[in-house]
């Protein structure tokens, strides 16, 4: 059974996905195309691992003024995860992810999604998920958020 990708199609599943790129190989000679119009990514905080999660609400924080943090689907956005990018088979957001001031109440994320729905507590779709380095406290005047680099993806 086979059960690896090569680090040549990893890069290009994390472009498509990430930064809106053709992924060629797939289908017709042409491969699967980026879309017209690339839409966003969301990123989710969360106070458990997401396992077994499929929707991007399962355990996900909650202070007063949280919302999910949109990153655009692009080039600018995230770094390029192709065989001769800066770590083949990964990707990172190239830009700083801030998410809203809280504005009262508190929460400990440790972990973070990556998925399809900006609105927090809807299901959306869960792509990746992620351990913090440490956890991250947050109360009133705190604003959560990563610096470029990171989040780290990595296919394996």
């Amino acid at each position: 059974m086979a059960n690896n990708k090569t680090l040549e199609f990893e890069g290009l599943l994390l472009n498509h996905i990430f930064r809106n790129a053709n992924l060629p190989y797939i289908g017709d000679a042409t491969g699967l195309l980026a879309s017209t119009a690339a839409g966003k990514l969301y990123i989710s905080l969360h106070d458990a691992p997401l396992t077994s999660a499929s929707d991007q609400s399962s355990d996900e924080v909650v202070y007063t003024s949280y919302d999910r943090a949109e990153v655009d689907r692009d080039a600018a956005s995230w770094e390029d995860a192709s065989s001769i990018g800066p770590v083949p088979g990964s990707t990172s957001n190239k830009l700083a992810v801030a998410f809203p001031a809280c504005t009262g109440g508190t929460a400990t994320a440790t972990y973070f999604g990556i998925g399809t729905d900006g609105t927090p507590t809807a299901a959306g779709h869960l792509l990746y998920w992620g351990a913090l380095t440490a956890p991250l406290a947050v109360s009133s005047g705190i604003t959560p958020q990563f610096a470029a680099g990171d989040l780290d993806v990595t296919e394996l």
